[in-house]
C-alpha cells in the first residue's frame, strides 16, 4: 500500500427504476434486507463479484481486491461460506481478493463464531 498503487475497489449495487431513474442502495436496501429477496440479492452480488475478479485476473489485474457489502443476517446463512469458497475455487481466485463488509452492526461473538466455524480471517 505504501507504493501509491491502486489495490482494489468496492462494488455498489444500483437499481435502474423506470420512473425514478438510477437509485443508490440507500433508496432500496432496507426493503431488500427485510424481504425474502435478501438471499437472491446476496447470491447475485457474490457471483458477480467473483466473476469480476476472474475477469480482472484474465486481464492481468490479479492483485486487485473487490469489496462487497452483505446484510448481517446473511453472514451466518447456512451454506453461504461454502458457496463463496466454491465460487472462488472454481475461478481460481485467492480468497484474500474478496472482502466482505457487513452492512449493519453485528455482535463480535457472531463474527467470532463465523470465523471459527469456517476458518475465515477478520
Amino acid at each position: 500500500m505504501g507504493e501509491g498503487r491502486l489495490s482494489g475497489f468496492e462494488s455498489l449495487l444500483r437499481w435502474k427504476n423506470p420512473s425514478r431513474g438510477v437509485l443508490t442502495p440507500i433508496s432500496f436496501i432496507d426493503l431488500v434486507e427485510d424481504s425474502p429477496l435478501t438471499r437472491s440479492f446476496t447470491d447475485f452480488i457474490v457471483t458477480e463479484a467473483v466473476r469480476t475478479l476472474a475477469n480482472w485476473t484474465v486481464r492481468g489485474y490479479d492483485t486487485l481486491s473487490l469489496a462487497v457489502n452483505l446484510p448481517a443476517a446473511e453472514i451466518g446463512r447456512p451454506g453461504l461460506a461454502n458457496t463463496l469458497s466454491t465460487l472462488l475455487c472454481n475461478c481460481s481466485i485467492d480468497t484474500s481478493r474478496l472482502q466482505i463488509y457487513i452492512s449493519a452492526p453485528i455482535a463480535d461473538e457472531q463474527i467470532d463464531k463465523l470465523v471459527a466455524r469456517h476458518g475465515l480471517v477478520h
